[in-house]
């Protein structure tokens, strides 16, 4: 990809000039017109833009594009997490030979400081591609379709040698304590609303969460998205394909079947499909010839990860609404309880412990 003369820190940098330097590679036209056709801003900031080519230019009407949020304090929010230049690597690099549906990457890189990135991604919405949410009922084809997918993309880069200098940058899954001071907000505000096994949950993660985080992460290492509920999916012409790969890490492929399984999935589906999909996800690894876990050390890593995607919807609906609408984090939060209780997660780690 070419690099243009700067990384765009507002919207308004981000012009035809710009533009025209950023495709140059990818589209090879100039563009001469820019329109807005919608932004915001939230833990990036987001524009859909359209575009006017000189000449016959056949680059995309529409491009979507993902630079550092506009408001400084969300900026320096997440600057200490990394996120965006996270997803830009991603975009530079790895996206390219993902083998799954995922945003086409027409320019993306970073710079030396967290805040410093920006993405030129493809316009899902003028793809024709739909999208869905945690709210809406899914059906087993569909998840059977993400199982898989997810397990291509884990055999891919399965203890990738590339770890170790190129994509050194994948690191394991961020972790800290701030997570368990939302947890322990979260028994406070939420623990009469649900069963006993809620406490335990809150009780449990606040006390050992760096433990924990050692348990998520032991076993093969692959490349995982790192935060795969529906609101993170779209389908296109019937594939389902992942967006927001801000949370990329490297750990346990079984984790990103965990969190969709876990806080995404309705308990009743999950209950009848969750043993035929893991089945399928390891059939899918055998086949691409990688070193898969048997069965049952799949099932007891699924059994454990089901408690980080209880983490992350329990710690978003601790926010209220600041990160998503409140509904979708009790939501969330409910199935993800569900989940624990339906596998006795707090006895899993209780014994890994």
């Amino acid at each position: 990809m070419s690099e243009p003369a700067s990384i765009p820190d507002r919207s308004e940098a981000v012009t035809a000039e710009w533009l025209s330097d950023a495709l140059a590679t990818s589209v090879g036209t100039e563009v001469t017109k820019v329109e807005v056709l919608d932004q915001h801003s939230g833990t990036t900031g987001r524009m859909r833009l359209g575009l006017e080519y000189a000449g016959a230019g056949d680059g995309p009407e529409s491009v979507f594009v993902k630079l550092a949020p506009f408001d400084e304090s969300q900026r320096q929010l997440v600057a200490v997490t990394d996120m965006g230049r996270r997803e830009a690597r991603f975009y530079e690099g790895p996206a390219l030979e993902a083998p799954l549906r995922i945003p086409r990457p027409y320019f993306a890189t970073h710079g030396d400081d967290p805040s410093e990135y920006v993405m030129v991604l493809e316009d899902l919405s003028a793809s024709g591609c739909t999208f869905t949410t945690r709210l809406e009922p899914h059906g087993p084809e569909r998840v059977g379709q993400l199982i898989e997918s997810l397990a291509r993309l884990h055999a891919h880069f399965w203890d990738d040698s590339r770890f170790g200098d190129e994509l050194s940058w994948v690191q394991p899954a961020m972790r800290g304590p701030f997570g368990a001071k939302l947890i322990g907000n979260a028994r406070e505000q939420f623990a009469d609303q649900f069963p006993p096994v809620f406490a335990a949950l809150c009780d449990l993660y606040v006390e050992h969460h760096a433990r924990i985080a050692e348990l998520w992460d032991e076993g093969e290492q692959t490349l995982i998205h790192g935060d795969t509920h529906a609101g993170n999916q779209f389908v296109d012409d019937g594939q389902v394909g992942l967006y927001d790969w801000a949370v990329i890490s490297r750990s346990p492929g079984i984790r990103d079947v965990a969190i969709y399984l876990g806080n995404s999935c309705p308990a009743e589906l999950r209950e009848e499909g969750q043993e035929e999909w893991l089945g399928r996800y390891r059939r899918v690894l055998v086949e691409a010839e990688v070193d898969a876990p048997s069965a049952e050390v799949l099932w007891n890593r699924y059994r454990m990860g089901v408690l980080y995607a209880w983490v992350a919807a329990t710690t978003t609906a601790s926010m209220g609404s600041k990160w998503q609408p409140i509904e979708v984090g009790m939501t969330g939060m409910t199935r993800a309880t569900d989940a624990c209780a339906d596998l006795e997660t707090v006895e899993a780690i209780r014994a890994a412990l």
